[in-house]
């Protein structure tokens, strides 16, 4: 088990894995795109030769303004 900050997988779990799997809107709870990138880059540094990333995220209708993906708030908890 590894307890941390899941943008920083690359270094924060061992081994190669043939599925990453990033659940139920997870990806939104990084508050930077620069984090969300460097999640990306460290789940992808774990995957053997033809791993899988498995996302899971809400896809907005972008055609509906009501249906729009933003940020409430951001904070650190104490």
């Amino acid at each position: 088990m590894a307890v941390g900050d899941f943008a920083d997988v690359g270094t924060l779990v061992d081994g190669r894995y043939a599925l990453a799997f990033l659940a139920y809107n997870s990806l939104f709870e990084l508050p930077s795109q620069d984090e969300q990138v460097r999640c990306f880059e460290g789940a992808a540094s774990r995957l053997v030769e033809g791993g899988l990333f498995v996302v899971e995220a809400i896809s907005p209708d972008l055609s509906n303004p009501g249906d729009a993906v933003s940020v409430v708030s951001v904070a650190e908890d104490a």
